[in-house]
């Protein structure tokens, strides 16, 4: 298992793992019960629900990051988007409206989700692999931890801002 990640009520965990699926469990009591299990073209590195709880990412060594909507018992893929290398890390903005990724390139890349369709709004080179992103819950900062043995922090400012 590379990653795991609660969804926002705390009833369901999502997890990524080598053998290239993502599996979804209900917590019931002090057990685990498989809902949902999506197989990948390759190991699943990072994963992340919206805040809504309704969609899921994952980022891979295929080097796509995906997004899938929960739809009952089953998920439906509604975006992907290659990068050029590895995706190790994914997380979903407190509003659900932007998506990270860190990535084998050296590269934290931010898009905006726009139905589903992505547009990126600020790529960042790093001196290494990104291996962990993270935003704050206001929204307006993102870490990321690298290869390098660095974390860092940066205050995040998109077009038309000030």
């Amino acid at each position: 298992v590379y990653s795991v990640a609660f969804d926002p009520s705390g009833r369901y965990i999502v997890t990524g793992c080598w053998d290239d699926h993502l599996r979804i469990f209900e917590i019931r009591g002090n057990k685990l019960e498989e809902v949902i299990e999506k197989k990948h073209p390759d190991y699943v590195y990072g994963v992340a629900f919206d805040p809504s709880g309704k969609r899921i990412a994952t980022g891979c060594r295929d080097k796509y990051l995906s997004i899938f909507e929960i739809r009952g018992n089953k998920l439906e893929e509604v975006i992907e988007k290659k990068h050029p290398g590895y995706v190790y890390s994914v997380a979903f903005d407190p509003s659900g409206k932007r998506i990270a990724t860190g990535c084998w390139d050296d590269h934290l890349r931010i898009f905006e989700i726009r139905g589903n369709k992505l547009r990126k709004i600020i790529k960042k080179k790093h001196p290494s692999i990104v291996y962990g992103v993270a935003f704050d819950p206001s929204g307006r900062y993102i870490a990321t931890g690298c290869y390098d043995n660095h974390l860092r922090i940066f205050e995040i400012k998109y077009e038309g801002e000030k």
